[in-house]
């Protein structure tokens, strides 16, 4: 059931705009690049990509501990130029906030002009 989870969660990445990239970054990490788009488009596909993912349930083996998804949004300046690796840092900085505050949120790492 796990393989099914994660090709489910592929599905709802892929269901996105034309030029936004979904990837698997690795076990149960997944990453969906959104070209051009501000802080409040992100939080809006976030809270579209947590209602899709209460479909995860069925794939659940407990009903105490049903799967779920934590989203955490990096959003990038382009004049910036931050580097992709510190965009992803900050991404996954952001998801485990929202993994401790518990499935179904998500976090954002505000941009960090100090470092840039």
């Amino acid at each position: 059931r796990g393989d099914e989870a994660l090709r489910a969660v592929s599905g709802m990445l892929q269901d996105s705009r034309i030029g936004d990239i979904p990837a698997r970054l690795g076990g149960d990490e997944f990453a969906l690049w959104l070209e051009e788009v501000d802080e409040r488009a992100a939080i809006t596909k976030a809270e579209k990509l947590l209602e899709a993912s209460l479909a995860l349930r069925e794939y659940s083996g407990s009903v105490e501990r049903p799967l779920g998804i934590s989203i955490g949004i990096a959003v990038s300046d382009s004049e910036m130029r931050e580097a992709i690796p510190d965009l992803v840092a900050r991404a996954d900085e952001a998801m485990y906030r929202a993994k401790r505050g518990g499935k179904g949120s998500y976090e954002i790492t505000p941009i960090d002009t100090a470092n840039n």
